[in-house]
């Protein structure tokens, strides 16, 4: 080392590890930029793929739930052994209770479903949807067919029949089916196309 004093030595390695140091720390820091950035997009696609899945679920259980209703309301009103007279009354009020008891069954299942659902005003309408179903289902339960058909006969109006409630559960199921679609399409508008 003719003619480089030491120091200048000193100084050029001391400065070398720092330059190392300094792209080491930099590279680092742009990967964890980086990752943060994957990460923060994977949670997103995961969380848009959770919220898919329950809006598909809760729609096809808001479905289950409907028919399960319209189930009972034919068991219970159409099919009443005032209206069919040639059946036994026991099979009837037994597919009556059957069909009672597989809408409470939906219900529950709905119910444990939507607390899923992560927009808030896709669960209210939901949960009000289920709520008029839930109302009408109890309603037509706690009065009898027979009582109908003779208030049928009565120039009074009658009060209750199957057809209670009818159009407000139904406004009130399509508002949810049309706020889960909306809010599907609207996850899947923000969705590359591959």
């Amino acid at each position: 080392m003719d003619g480089v004093p030491l120091w200048w030595t000193v100084v050029a390695f001391i400065g070398g590890i720092l330059a190392t140091q300094l792209n080491a720390f930099l590279d680092l820091r742009g990967r964890r930029t980086e990752r943060r950035a994957v990460s923060q997009e994977e949670l997103r696609r995961r969380r848009e793929e959770f919220e898919l899945q329950h809006l598909v679920e809760v729609n096809q259980l808001v479905r289950s739930l409907e028919e399960r209703a319209g189930v009972f309301v034919s068991e219970k009103w159409l099919r009443h052994p005032a209206r069919a007279l040639q059946e036994d009354e026991e099979k009837v009020l037994h597919r009556v209770d059957t069909a009672l008891r597989e809408f409470w069954s939906a219900d529950d299942a709905l119910s444990a479903q939507v607390g899923f659902v992560l927009d808030d005003q896709v669960r209210a309408l939901v949960q009000a949807a289920a709520e008029r179903i839930r109302d009408r289902v109890h309603t037509l339960n706690d009065n009898d067919p027979v009582a109908f058909e003779e208030e049928l006969h009565n120039p009074e109006p009658f009060l209750i029949g199957p057809y209670t409630d009818l159009p407000e559960t139904n406004a009130a199921v399509n508002a949810a089916y049309e706020v889960i679609s909306a809010r599907v399409r609207e996850l899947y508008a923000d969705r590359p196309v591959h």
